[in-house]
């Protein structure tokens, strides 16, 4: 498969290959995607202050700085572009009022029907970055403090490795010779599956909307993050790994496009329905033959896109309790939210 990709990006300006058109006609979008964890995640609000990032005097020094920076530059830097809760002006609506974690428990938002989902190995993408695509001694290659951010704050150093020491158990306790997937757990859960278990609670209990769970398992030839990581024969999706099923990336062409028609079809036709109706199936056919019913339980049932469609809880109830007790503990106090 890897000769293959490799192959096809070569030829790639020597095929044209069809793709799916997507045609919405007048009316408005009618719901939201949502991924990520994104208003809960460690790379969220909290890491944005005035006090870390206003080194500009003015907003016009701010534009012509990132104007005059090459593109290269803002897509390689490490500074994350994330916005901020922004300080009171007279007469000027601030775009970002109020920390979105308390807007979202005191319902002070528009509420329209929402996706919401993950891939099933989203840590494919930050592991493979850094520590690659084989893990067999821990001690020496991992260095467990690299692993947690500044979301969390402990009462001692003992606390802080009693904790840690419980979570690694939970990750790494098997007598397996090669670490690495569980490594790629620990970032998805973390990092991604656990913000967007949080954030979707609070949603769940202030909408009187639908919510749509989704898991992508899915493993193609579409699977650019997981391939550019090094994982070629895992099977499963990595970080990002759904989004080349829904778009074309105008960078650079993908030849083996071809190959993914059927599923490229189908996660189009569910999002575009979901735009057009607030539902992705509003009826079966013969591309859609299910209903993807909304959920709004504490473990809601998760469309699983996969080769066939399936359902499932949208994740383990024993690894959300481990970091909802963490977090409940040892969460750093006005980090994001009062």
């Amino acid at each position: 498969m890897k000769y293959w990709v490799l192959l096809s990006l070569a030829l790639a300006n020597l095929v044209r290959t069809p793709s799916p058109v997507v045609r919405v006609g007048s009316g408005l979008v009618r719901g939201l995607v949502s991924d990520d964890g994104r208003v809960y995640k460690y790379l969220g609000v909290p890491y944005a202050t005035v006090d870390k990032t206003n080194r500009f005097q003015s907003v016009n020094d701010l534009l012509r700085a990132i104007k005059y920076t090459k593109i290269k530059n803002l897509i390689t830097s490490d500074m994350l572009f994330v916005p901020c809760v922004e300080k009171i002006i007279p007469g000027v609506t601030p775009a970002v009022p109020e920390y979105p974690v308390n807007a979202i428990k005191s319902g002070n938002y528009f509420k329209i029907p929402m996706i919401i989902g993950n891939t099933d190995l989203e840590g494919i993408y930050f592991v493979g970055s850094t520590y690659g695509t084989s893990l067999k001694n821990m001690k020496e290659q991992v260095n467990p403090y690299d692993l947690f951010f500044d979301d969390l704050q402990y009462p001692s150093k003992e606390v802080q490795n009693a904790t840690m020491s419980d979570i690694f158990q939970y990750y790494f306790s098997s007598n397996k010779s090669d670490l690495i997937m569980e490594l790629v757990d620990f970032f998805s859960d973390l990092h991604i599956k656990y913000p967007i278990a949080v954030e979707s609670s609070l949603y769940s209990e202030t909408t009187d909307q639908p919510i749509y769970y989704y898991v992508f398992k899915y493993g193609g030839l579409l699977n650019m993050a997981k391939f550019i990581s090094g994982f070629f024969i895992k099977d499963g999706a990595s970080h990002a790994d759904d989004l080349m099923y829904l778009f074309k990336p105008s960078s650079f062409p993908l030849p083996m496009r071809y190959f993914e028609m059927d599923m490229m079809k189908r996660m189009v036709s569910l999002w575009t329905n979901f735009a057009k109706h607030g539902d992705p199936t509003p009826k079966p056919t013969k591309l859609l033959p299910i209903r993807w019913r909304p959920s709004k339980s504490s473990n809601p049932v998760a469309l699983v896109i996969d080769k066939s469609f399936s359902s499932a809880p949208m994740w383990k109830e024993e690894t959300i309790a481990l970091w909802n007790n963490t977090y409940t503990k040892y969460r750093r106090k006005r980090y994001g939210f009062h």
